[in-house]
């Protein structure tokens, strides 16, 4: 996340200048304040799934872009401009500065990628390639199964920053479907790497349990800046205090046990 120049996200950035000149600018004038012709090509993100967000801004606010053949375009006056791109469903809540998570809901399936565009020469032109910015969970109760209780994830973080793909604070609980005998799977949108992620196991009756997910992860090892984040999967077992876990991705696998 960042400076597409470095190592924030892949965009594939290709600068071409063009033979010809652009229409407001002579053969006589000096070239340095000539626009920008700035082209996104949303390919990557036309996945079939749901419809991408793409939003450009600078100084003088947002940009407006306009379909030209595959393309958005617009012409930009040379400077440095802030890109994002998302691609999230309706559990979404898609702003100005901030992607957040419906209240009470579980996150989407949200796929991004953020930067900066350095608009300094005739063109540009850049490929946006979406970033998988959650981790799904599958989370196993031991054989005795999950008795009478029914679980919550709690996590310290309701959103993301839309132009940097940072965690924003602020605190989002939502319930855990069962969707098998003990097994629960769902989803975590990126966290700020904080140990205030947790399942809360809560009884019919009695006192409330926290299973302190955050620490698990973090001592697991999970990386939670990494540009596409890998899936968790934990074992626990209520009776003997146990924990297996295992972090999957796209070309790692690791599995760890943990007593609390």
């Amino acid at each position: 996340m960042g400076n597409f120049l470095t190592s924030g996200c892949r965009l594939f950035i290709g600068i071409f200048f063009m033979a010809v000149l652009l229409p407001s600018c002579s053969v006589k004038e000096g070239r340095e304040d000539c626009p920008c012709l700035l082209e996104i090509d949303p390919g990557a993100f036309l996945t079939g799934g749901p419809d991408p967000d793409f939003a450009v801004i600078g100084e003088n606010g947002k940009v407006t872009l306009t379909p030209r053949d595959g393309l958005l375009i617009a012409r930009v006056s040379k400077g440095v401009y802030n890109l994002s791109a998302v691609s999230c469903g309706a559990g979404t809540l898609l702003g100005k500065e901030q992607i957040s998570t419906i209240r009470d809901k579980e996150p989407d399936s949200l796929f991004a990628c953020s930067g900066t565009l350095a608009c300094l020469g005739e063109s540009l032109r850049v490929r946006p390639v979406p970033e998988k910015q959650f981790c799904t969970v599958t989370l196993q109760i031991g054989s005795d199964g999950p008795g009478d209780f029914h679980f919550q994830l709690r996590s310290p973080c309701d959103g993301l920053k839309r132009f940097t793909l940072t965690p924003t604070q602020g605190y989002h609980t939502y319930s855990l479907e069962e969707s098998g005998t003990g097994l629960y799977r769902f989803r975590v949108l990126r966290q700020d790497g904080s140990e205030g992620l947790t399942i809360r196991v809560v009884p019919e009756e009695g006192l409330i349990r926290e299973l302190p997910l955050g620490r698990i992860m973090k001592e697991a090892g999970y990386d939670w800046s990494l540009k596409d984040l890998d899936d968790f999967y934990l074992k626990f077992d209520p009776v003997l205090s146990t924990i297996q876990v295992r972090i999957s991705g796209w070309e790692t696998e690791k599995t760890i046990e943990i007593t609390l």
